[in-house]
C-alpha cells in the first residue's frame, strides 16, 4: 500500500518508530488534563469563599445580629474572615475592626447597633415636682408665694426651669436653682385657682409637673349677713344725739356692751355722738356701715374692730395682710375726719387662744406703727385682768367699761 494516503491521516515513514506516532494524541490529551484540573481548582476556590462568608454570617447571627442589622453591643467572634464582604443584607460581615467602627479601608464601617449609636449618652431619669402655696387663702392684691421643689430620685435637680400656671394661665417661670424655684404673684383674681408647677427637665433630668394646689382668693369685703338670717344687723347707723362736733363711733359687740357710757360720756364734754355696735362682727364685714359713717363725716371717727378678726370666724388667723387692707380702705373713707383706732386684747387664757393672741398682738403693732391716734386698750386690760371677766368683753365691770370709754375719749382729745 506504499503511497496510498488515507484520508485525514498524514504521510508517515515506515521507517520511523511507532511511539513517535501515538505523540501528538497524548499531547492534546494531557492539555485537556489541565484544563480540567483548573476548572475544579476554582470552582473548590469559589465554594470555600462562599463556606466563609457563609461561616462569618452564622457566627455573627449567633452574636446577636438583627434584621435591621443592628448587633446587642457584643463583639464579632476573633475567627472571623477579616476579607469578607458585604452580604446581601448590606451588613458587613467583618468590616474591618469592630471596636474602632472603620472597615479596612479606613472609611466608616462595622456593624450599626442602638447599643453603639448610644454609647456616651446617659439615660433619661425621671423627675418629681412637690408645689407648696403660702398662704392658701388670701384676699384680692394679697401676693402669694409659690415654691416648687424639683427632685431627680433622691438628689436635688440642677438646672431647667419651671413654669407656674393656674389652670392654662401662665402665672410666671423661673430659673431652677439646685433644689427649688419661687415665684411670687399679686394679680390673682377673686375666686377659687388650681396651681400647678411644671418643670422643664434639664441634662438626664426627665420634665414633670406637679399635682395641683388649690388656693382661694377673698374678696378685700365679705357681704354681712342679710337681714333675717342670724347675726344680721339693720343697714343703718345710730342717730346723732347731743350739740357739739360729731363723734361716730363703730365698733363690734365690745362697742355694743359700752355703748349708753360711752354716749353719755361724750356728750357731757360736748360732742354730738353716735355709737353703733354689731355684736359679732368683723371688720371684714362692715364696709356697708364705713360707709354710711363716711357719708356723715364726723369730726372725730373711732373705730374698735378686729377682734372677730383675729378670733378667725370668716378666714385663718394669719390674716394681718386683710386687715391692714381692710383698715386702710376704712380710714381712706375718713378724709374729712380725725381717725381713732382701738387696740384689741390680747390676753385671752387657754392654749386654745395662743395663736389668736399672736394675732392679734400682730393687729396692735401695726396701729400702734401707722395711726396718729390710738385708744391702747390692750395696754390699759394688761394690768387689770378684772377688766374683762370673760378675756374680751369688759361685761359685768362696770369698771372696765369706764375704763374702755377713758381711753377712747382721751384718744380723741388728742384730735384737737
Amino acid at each position: 500500500m506504499e503511497g496510498v494516503h488515507l484520508p485525514g491521516r498524514s504521510p508517515i515513514d515506515d521507517n520511523e518508530p511507532r511511539a513517535n506516532v501515538r505523540r501528538p494524541r497524548r499531547a492534546w490529551i494531557a492539555a485537556i488534563g489541565v484544563v480540567v484540573v483548573l476548572v475544579a481548582a476554582i470552582a473548590v476556590s469559589v465554594r470555600r469563599s462562599e463556606l466563609s462568608v457563609d461561616g462569618a454570617a452564622t457566627r455573627r447571627g449567633a452574636a446577636g445580629l438583627r434584621i435591621d442589622g443592628a448587633t446587642d453591643g457584643s463583639s464579632t467572634s476573633a475567627g472571623t474572615d477579616p476579607k469578607a464582604q458585604p452580604t446581601s443584607s448590606g451588613v458587613s460581615a467583618a468590616g474591618g475592626d469592630e471596636h474602632s467602627g472603620t472597615d479596612a479601608m479606613g472609611a466608616p464601617g462595622g456593624v450599626s447597633s442602638s447599643a453603639s449609636s448610644s454609647t456616651g449618652s446617659t439615660p433619661q431619669q425621671s423627675s418629681s415636682v412637690v408645689l407648696e402655696l403660702s398662704p392658701d387663702r388670701l384676699i384680692v392684691g394679697q401676693p402669694l408665694d409659690l415654691v416648687a421643689t424639683i427632685s431627680v430620685g433622691s438628689a436635688p435637680a440642677t438646672g431647667g426651669s419651671v413654669t407656674f400656671l393656674d389652670g392654662t394661665t401662665v402665672l410666671g417661670s423661673t430659673p431652677s436653682y439646685s433644689r427649688s424655684s419661687t415665684l411670687s404673684v399679686a394679680a390673682l383674681a377673686v375666686g377659687p385657682h388650681s396651681i400647678v408647677a411644671r418643670y422643664s427637665g434639664a441634662g438626664s433630668a426627665g420634665p414633670s409637673t406637679s399635682l395641683a394646689v388649690a388656693v382661694t382668693v377673698d374678696p378685700l369685703w365679705f357681704a354681712p349677713p342679710a337681714l333675717g338670717q342670724p347675726n344680721s344687723h339693720p343697714r343703718t347707723i345710730a342717730s346723732f344725739s347731743g350739740r357739739g362736733p360729731t363723734m361716730g363711733l363703730l365698733g363690734d359687740s365690745i362697742t355694743d356692751y359700752s355703748a349708753p357710757t360711752f354716749a353719755s360720756r361724750a356728750i357731757a364734754t360736748g360732742h354730738s355722738v353716735s355709737v353703733t355696735g354689731l355684736f359679732g362682727y368683723e371688720l371684714a364685714v362692715t364696709k356697708p356701715w364705713i360707709d354710711l359713717y363716711a357719708v356723715q363725716a364726723p369730726r372725730v371717727m373711732i373705730v374698735n374692730l378686729g377682734t372677730n378678726d383675729a378670733t378667725a370666724v370668716i378666714e385663718p388667723a394669719n390674716s394681718l395682710f386683710a386687715f391692714k387692707e381692710r383698715m386702710a380702705a376704712t380710714i381712706s373713707a375718713f378724709t374729712r375726719s380725725c381717725f381713732v383706732v382701738t387696740t384689741i386684747t390680747t390676753h385671752r387664757s387657754g392654749a386654745a387662744n395662743l395663736v389668736r393672741n399672736a394675732t392679734a398682738a400682730s393687729f396692735n403693732a401695726y396701729l400702734r406703727a401707722n395711726f396718729a391716734h390710738v385708744a391702747d386698750w390692750d395696754a390699759v386690760v394688761a394690768g387689770h385682768p378684772e377688766y374683762l371677766p370673760d378675756g374680751i368683753h369688759p361685761i359685768g365691770s362696770p369698771d372696765g367699761i369706764a375704763a374702755l370709754v377713758n381711753t377712747q375719749l382721751a384718744a380723741a382729745q388728742s384730735c384737737r
